[in-house]
């Protein structure tokens, strides 16, 4: 498969796939090289909320052998902007992926006309550094 070397690159693929009048939360199991191992729909919810659990993300990652991956959910009718909830969200995801050590590349928000990636913002930090895609 092919690799995934930017968060525009991730938000084109991603958008693809996005059921278009649902929020989903889709994941992209990546390799050492940043390569697209695997990537699945982990879970589905209504036109404007969707619940998951850290550790389906984890079991996906892990029965896929990643190194990595990229966590993103669609705003089927709305802008990109992460939500309260989706910060504190995407921050249980990254204390979780250090204790796993599966790095959280990038948490990818797939908006009607736009995409809002967390590591361009600088809100994903690992050792210190900027995660980017």
């Amino acid at each position: 498969m092919h690799s995934i070397l930017s968060s525009q690159k991730a938000s084109e693929m991603l958008r693809q796939l996005f059921d278009p009048l649902v929020e989903e939360v889709r994941v992209v199991a990546l390799g050492s090289d940043k390569s697209v191992i695997n990537h699945a729909c982990i879970f589905r919810g209504t036109s404007d909320a969707c619940l998951f659990h850290p550790r389906d993300i984890f079991r996906f990652a892990i029965l896929n052998c990643a190194s990595g991956f990229i966590l993103s959910h669609n705003h089927p009718f709305t802008s990109s902007q992460p939500s309260h909830d989706d910060v504190v969200a995407t921050q249980r995801i990254l204390k979780t992926s250090r204790v796993m050590g599966i790095e959280l590349v990038d948490h990818i928000i797939v908006g009607k006309s736009d995409y809002f990636s967390f590591a361009d913002k600088q809100l994903l930090r690992t050792r210190g550094t900027r995660v980017s895609p």
